[in-house]
C-alpha cells in the first residue's frame, strides 16, 4: 500500500500521538479517552503513513477532474453543427 504522508508528517505524527497517548492514559479526567483515541490515531498514520482524510480529498478531487473530462469529450463529440437525422 502506497503512502501518502511525506515523511517529516509522519515523524511529527508519531511523536505527537505518543505524547497525546502518554497524557490520555495518566490523566484520569473525561478527556483522558479522548486524548487517548487521538493519540492512537496519531501514532497510526505516523507508522502507516496513510492519512484517510488525504484518501477521500484525492479521491473526490480525481472524481471531479474525471468528470470535467466526460462532459468536455461529450461536448466534443456532439458538435452543434451538425445537420439533424432524417427519416
Amino acid at each position: 500500500m502506497q503512502t501518502n504522508v511525506s515523511q517529516l508528517e509522519r515523524t511529527a505524527c508519531a511523536a505527537a500521538g505518543g505524547v497525546l497517548l502518554f497524557t490520555g492514559v495518566r490523566k484520569n479526567r473525561a478527556w483522558r479517552y479522548l486524548l487517548t483515541l487521538l493519540g492512537v490515531e496519531l501514532m497510526r498514520r505516523g507508522i502507516s503513513g496513510r492519512c484517510y482524510v488525504y484518501d477521500r480529498v484525492e479521491r473526490a478531487t480525481r472524481r471531479s477532474i474525471d468528470d470535467r473530462k466526460v462532459d468536455q469529450m461529450s461536448e466534443e463529440s456532439f458538435p452543434a453543427s451538425d445537420a439533424p437525422a432524417t427519416y
